[in-house]
């Protein structure tokens, strides 16, 4: 199938075990991670096939493991890739903003993000290790954020307050 080494099978299965990695040892920056992937994909990749060749979405699922994706691929997304494909990139947009923000909000990124990985699966030999990468942002759930990304980096540009007494 693939005659190299880098092929799409293990760029993305190798994405998934960083990110395994990342959000068990490192899990504030692998929600970072984890969010601006979303938003890279749903802007970087999406838009841009939204624009240039919106059919290209249909393809992708031509050869899927389930005939139901086959034929949701086929039939349906062949016939209405524009506002399909906007509702892809609304959902990750979305997904990326609630993993970046704080609290309940995150969770619900989370969950979004491991049922989007799971859906993905059956699509094609391509999305096969995202059961993976579905593992690796359930592991978000671990933790607790009580910052959005946005405080974190406005905390940055805090002046430190000195201790009373200290002078």
């Amino acid at each position: 199938m693939y005659d190299s080494l880098f092929n799409p099978i293990t760029v993305t299965l190798a994405f998934s075990l960083i990110m395994l990695a990342l959000n068990y040892f490192k899990p504030q920056a692998g929600r970072i991670v984890t969010g601006v992937f979303f938003l890279l994909m749903a802007w970087a990749v999406n838009v841009t096939v939204l624009l240039t060749n919106p059919a290209l979405i249909a393809e992708t699922g031509a050869h899927a493991f389930l005939p139901v994706y086959r034929w949701f691929f086929n039939e349906v997304l062949a016939r209405y890739p524009v506002p399909l494909l906007t509702a892809l990139v609304v959902f990750e947009t979305s997904v990326g903003v609630l993993i970046l923000s704080k609290g309940k909000w995150v969770r619900y990124g989370v969950f979004a993000a491991i049922a989007f990985c799971l859906w993905l699966t059956p699509v094609g030999i391509e999305e096969i290790s995202t059961p993976v990468l579905a593992l690796a942002v359930g592991l978000l759930l671990r933790q607790r954020f009580d910052r959005s990304v946005i405080e974190m980096i406005g905390g940055m540009f805090k002046p430190k307050v000195a201790a009373a007494g200290q002078g």
